[in-house]
């Protein structure tokens, strides 16, 4: 998209392909119970959503 001649980046959507940005490190899960793997699925879904990967809601 330009914009004053120069191109700007549209934001991703879900029907636009666009820019995201590099989402927060996410460790590897070393959970042994399911609580375990729960907070580290959502610390990744976290990520994802504040990279604008995916929505929020």
């Amino acid at each position: 998209m330009l914009s004053g001649g120069e191109y700007v980046l549209p934001e991703a959507t879900s029907a636009e392909i666009g820019g995201v940005k590099l989402g927060a490190a996410v460790s590897n899960s070393a959970a042994t119970d399911v609580d375990g793997v729960n907070t580290t699925l959502n610390a990744l879904l976290a990520s994802l959503r504040s990279a604008g990967v995916i929505a929020s809601s």
